[in-house]
């Protein structure tokens, strides 16, 4: 689906790095999230530069639109925005039960365990498909109208850390204190401390991320919340710390469903050895999961459009990125 979109109205969110705008496309009644990236260039006037990161960014767009998984949101196609130094906005389908963090404020009693592994389900597929998310954290996972949750912005996220010039994920709320650091492997956040030192995103690093988005999810609090400053966290890393397990008496373990064992197997995916981290198909098999399938009872799901999403090659997406 390739569309033309009015000039989109005030966005919903925004950061940094760019904007989501809640939008309608023509002929439908259905509601669709527009994201619009800023671009921005280390050396003004460096168009060599950006022309090759540009080029990158259309093959992620490419592979991104043919994924297919319950548990990933899919990307239904791109549109020419008006009035914007972006060419373009991707289109895909709008969640009114918002990030992960904001609907377990509001629906404190589900079962969280159920939304753990749709999480580990689509890290799964995603490491299957050889991508790396490279920014897991609650403000990018989304839960469906039938209370399944799905990730977002990935894999132009860990691009983005490689090349420094641009920068899709991380729309970041203002309620997240630490940006993504909070999440992130020790060999990433470490290296990122550093000016001469480089990190890169793998699997295993999206493991780590995903054990603290776990906390996040049968917590309710963020990783390292007892730290208020990014150079809290990365003390606390240096000294070969991890997240700290709650109390017998917290709410995570007497009305959020965390269990000593569920909590045993998380501490494997915060291993300081990345090769020691679990790889998502094994965590898949945790009997913590398997036990819940009994349980996970929520309506079937699946994703409107059934057709093929996203049906332009390469080149064609380089010709809307006008390159």
């Amino acid at each position: 689906m390739c569309v033309q979109t009015a000039k989109p109205k005030r966005p919903v969110s925004e950061g940094h790095f760019g904007q989501v705008y809640k939008t309608k496309v023509q002929g439908t009644n259905e509601s669709f999230a527009l994201k619009v990236v800023k671009t921005y260039t280390a050396h003004e006037g460096d168009q060599t530069q950006t022309q090759r990161i540009l080029k990158a960014l259309a093959k992620e767009i490419t592979i991104w639109g043919h994924l297919d998984d319950l548990h990933v949101l899919p990307l239904y196609g791109i549109c020419e925005v008006e009035d914007s130094s972006w060419p373009l906005g991707m289109v895909s389908p709008w969640q009114e039960s918002g990030n992960i963090t904001h609907y377990l404020i509001h629906n404190p009693d589900v079962n969280r365990i159920c939304l753990v592994a749709d999480v580990a389900s689509g890290v799964a597929y995603l490491h299957e498909q050889n991508i790396i998310h490279g920014d897991l954290k609650g403000m990018n996972i989304l839960v469906t109208s039938s209370g399944h949750a799905c990730l977002v912005d990935f894999g132009l996220a860990s691009f983005a850390n490689k090349e420094k010039l641009l920068s899709w994920s991380s729309l970041q709320s203002s309620r997240s204190s630490g940006g993504s650091l909070r999440w992130q492997a020790p060999e990433c956040a470490i290296c990122d401390s550093a000016p001469t030192s480089k990190s890169y995103m793998t699997v295993s690093s999206d493991i780590w991320a995903f054990a603290c988005v776990c906390y996040e999810i049968m917590t309710g609090k963020l990783p390292f919340h007892e730290c208020h400053t990014d150079g809290q966290v990365i003390g606390m890393l240096f000294r070969g710390k991890k997240p700290s397990i709650p109390p017998k008496t917290d709410d995570a373990f007497t009305k959020f469903g965390l269990t000593s064992q569920l909590w045993k197997y998380m501490t494997t995916c915060w291993a300081f050895d990345p090769e020691s981290r679990p790889p998502a198909r094994v965590i898949l098999e945790w009997e913590v999961f398997r036990a819940a399938n009994d349980v996970c009872r929520r309506p079937a799901f699946q994703w409107k459009v059934k057709e093929t999403r996203f049906p332009l090659s390469e080149s064609k997406v380089r010709g809307h990125l006008r390159l």
